[in-house]
């Protein structure tokens, strides 16, 4: 064979030869080209695997960690549940960058679930936007929505129990103040966060009550925190009481029950102080009943 090889080869001419093996140089060359091709192919599809780009490449298990579920902390009826930022939203780095993604469009979320688990996820540490971010929250799922959603309500919740002054602002603002199907968790929270906002704040609250929701059921939740009263500390039962009076342009009934509630502070005006401390005279004219809303000491130090 070796023989019959030779021969055939020593009656091909030079350039016939030199094309066979250019053809073989080629076939093995592109071979090569088309194992590298392989294999570059599998090592992006084991990646993919492993990094998946969007959620929908999860598996099913894990690709919504943190789903939002009841019970609900602001609408469970069997005890009182008050908002807690720490215990709801984890501390997430991951979570963050992700988040931090999703609002860049780098990051595909699809599902209202998966959306709100995501930002329950995140929200420690993302650094796109948060505020803004929690706006979205309430105008997509809560504020004006004929079927608000609860899970949205109860991330709103928590959030405004938040350190940072501006993520609590915004969760309150778009969240527990606009909620038509109210609970008398949600009403206790409001009452109970009162004394500690400002004056818009606490305005929007009574204009929540007055815009959203049936008013009946509004006044059976007021009263019946009040009926409950001596649980409650003065703080919330003077915010319930001054809560009532903007929403119902009424007193509670017996409203005397309350006379022992609270610090009285009898005050007598003296014009020239006014001039000398226009701050504190003003702090002084506050009516009795009123809550001070933190500026007890201001009043001790005058």
């Amino acid at each position: 064979m070796a023989g019959e090889a030779a021969s055939v080869k020593a009656c091909l001419p030079e350039s016939a030869d030199f094309y066979v093996r250019g053809r073989v140089m080629r076939l093995t060359s592109e071979l090569k080209s088309q194992g590298v091709l392989l294999l570059l192919a599998m090592l992006t599809l084991c990646s993919l695997a492993t990094h998946p780009l969007f959620a929908a490449d999860i598996p099913a298990d894990d690709a919504v960690p943190f789903t939002i579920e009841s019970p609900f902390a602001w609408n469970r009826t069997d005890r009182y549940v008050p908002p807690d930022f720490d215990s709801f939203f984890p501390d997430d780095i991951e979570g963050g960058k992700q988040l931090d993604l999703l609002l860049e469009g780098k990051l595909q979320v699809t599902g209202i679930d998966a959306r709100l688990a995501l930002i329950r996820r995140g929200l420690r540490h993302c650094t796109k936007h948060r505020t803004t971010l929690l706006g979205q929250v309430g105008n997509q799922y809560i504020w004006n929505r004929k079927q608000q959603d609860p899970r949205a309500i109860e991330l709103m919740y928590h959030a405004s129990a938040s350190d940072d002054s501006g993520v609590a602002h915004y969760a309150m603002y778009h969240g527990p103040t606009v909620v038509s199907n109210r609970s008398a968790n949600l009403v206790r929270m409001l009452m109970d966060k009162y004394p500690s906002l400002d004056a818009q704040m606490q305005q929007r609250i009574a204009w929540g009550m007055q815009t959203y929701g049936d008013k009946e059921q509004t006044r059976k939740l007021l009263l019946g925190l009040l009926s409950d009263y001596q649980r409650l500390n003065d703080s919330t039962i003077g915010a319930a009481l001054e809560t009532y009076q903007a929403v119902f342009k009424a007193d509670p009934p017996e409203v005397s029950r309350f006379n022992d509630v609270g610090l009285w502070v009898i005050v007598f005006h003296r014009s020239d102080v006014s001039a000398t401390h226009p701050r504190a005279a003003e702090i002084l004219r506050e009516m009795v009943a009123k809550p001070l809303r933190g500026q007890e000491e201001m009043l001790l130090e005058f």
